[in-house]
């Protein structure tokens, strides 16, 4: 029915791929930036006042989002990288580019609330399929697969034998 294909295990005793060895430095090195000073410093700088919190009705300190303008508490907010650290235009390139594209100083960073953030990551993540598609040279769109997309999906029956 179904091959199993072999995938190399370079890393960790043979336990783990690229992919998953890819996958652990990232998550690391995210993990890390959480703790970058200068990230925190722009969010600080986008301070306007003390406030209510919309949601709770506690007294916060209110920032202003540089994309929309309106101002939220704290948490709302997100210390975004004005260049993204992964361009989608090339995609990766080194280890050493990632990193230091990271772990930019203040001024590289702009304080965003987490809707605005959503929209930008969204937008960036569709930039990077196009050039994935248009570096591998599969521009084609895909296909629909139901004639109506509000009509939720029909599942077919699986064997069990």
């Amino acid at each position: 029915m179904f091959r199993k294909v072999k995938v190399d295990k370079p890393h960790n005793g043979g336990r783990w791929s690229r992919a998953r060895y890819r996958s652990f430095i990232v998550s690391a090195l995210r993990g890390a930036s959480l703790k970058w000073g200068p990230k925190w410093a722009c969010i600080d700088a986008s301070f306007v006042g003390n406030g209510k919190n919309p949601a709770t009705g506690r007294n916060c300190k209110l920032h202003r989002c540089s994309h929309c303008q309106k101002v939220f508490p704290k948490g709302v907010m997100r210390a975004d990288h004005i260049e993204p650290v992964v361009d989608p235009e090339k995609g990766f390139t080194t280890w050493d580019d990632f990193i230091g594209r990271m772990f930019v100083e203040a001024e590289h960073f702009q304080s965003v609330c987490k809707g605005c953030h959503d929209e930008k990551t969204k937008e960036e993540r569709g930039r990077r399929t196009i050039a994935k598609r248009r570096a591998a040279g599969t521009m084609a769109v895909r296909k629909r697969t139901r004639s109506n997309p509000s009509e939720p999906r029909k599942r077919k029956a699986r064997k069990l034998f």
